[in-house]
């Protein structure tokens, strides 16, 4: 992520509720993936389990999951890929859930689920 398309708010608010969550999910494709297991492994040093998966079924399954203080953190450099957008469509996840899902993209415009608190 560049400078010239952090939103610093945004990116405090993403890291309070990745604080506070109970359970932190981070989902990734291909190099995406690598990402979410980079940044899973910085915070398990600093004591914040985080559970990286990178096939869409065990995304389905684990998003079922999902509870109100529970967050999810998605990682896409082109912010448009469907199987992610129809991971979330299908489970039709509880206000409460999406609310916590946070996009991490190198566009800025896109976002992975319209509607992603972060």
């Amino acid at each position: 992520m560049s400078g010239g398309i952090l939103d610093v708010q945004a990116f405090e608010r993403a890291a309070d509720i990745l604080y506070r969550a109970r359970h932190r999910d981070f989902y990734g494709f291909g190099g995406s993936a690598q990402i979410a297991r980079d940044v899973a492994h910085k915070f398990l040093r600093i004591g914040l389990r985080v559970a990286v998966h990178d096939d869409a079924h065990m995304m389905l399954m684990s998003a079922a999951m999902l509870g109100p203080d529970d967050a999810v953190m998605v990682f896409s450099h082109s912010g448009t890929v469907q199987t992610y957008i129809d991971t979330f469509d299908r489970l039709k996840l509880s206000r409460e859930a999406v609310q916590k899902q946070m996009d991490a993209t190198s566009k800025r415009a896109l976002a992975v689920k319209p509607g992603a608190q972060v």
